[in-house]
């Protein structure tokens, strides 16, 4: 009998132990307003950077000027965050790029053109090389944002309301928002309160 009680005591601790670590767990979990997730898709150090200018600069001799101004590897990244088209929540997408280096960095935030093929956009083409010389941006010393807008990426499923002020406004700001909220996912980046627009 002796045996039964110890075995169902030794049972008793160990689901309580279990719960009590789940539930820690679970407090332990950030929740976010606007960010979902990231993950990193690329990374460039300073010398393919360069590389890749001296290549751009046998056509547009003039690119050979900001080889000077690289002076950090880039790491990219897909963000998801949460935002509204039409007043309904949708999880939208885009790309981060920073500087390798931790720091405190200005916010420029480039808005791509007329896109209509949903795996031409952003997130979903991060290596194209027109996306890759905005997020090389970030190794001159910027955060870099790239949204895919409403449409596009993670919010494929809904139509893209094309130049239509607010679904397209919302986008870009609710993912500065997102990743300002997460800024410990990005191991040591901060965004400056400096913001640019392409």
């Amino acid at each position: 009998m002796n045996e039964v009680y110890v075995k169902r005591r030794s049972w008793i601790i160990m689901l309580l132990a279990f719960f009590v670590l789940f539930s820690c767990r679970k407090d332990e979990e950030k929740s976010y307003e606007y960010y979902v997730s990231s993950s990193q898709v690329a990374s460039y150090s300073e010398t393919n950077i360069e590389a890749v200018i001296d290549f751009a600069a046998l056509s547009f001799p003039e690119a050979a000027g900001l080889k000077s101004l690289i002076n950090d590897g880039v790491k990219v990244y897909k963000i998801v965050y949460r935002t509204t088209v039409d007043g309904s929540p949708v999880d939208a997408s885009g790309l981060l790029s920073v500087p390798e280096t931790p720091g405190d960095y200005p916010v420029l935030s480039f808005q791509n053109g007329t896109n209509t093929v949903n795996a031409d956009s952003p997130s979903e083409d991060p290596g194209s090389f027109m996306y890759q010389l905005v997020e090389y941006i970030a190794g001159m010393g910027f955060a870099v944002f790239i949204p895919d807008y409403p449409g596009f990426g993670s919010s494929a499923g809904i139509p893209h309301p094309y130049l239509i002020k607010e679904p397209t406004v919302d986008a870009i700001v609710n993912m500065f928002r997102a990743v300002n909220e997460a800024e410990e996912e990005f191991r040591g980046v901060s965004f400056r309160n400096e913001y640019y627009l392409i």
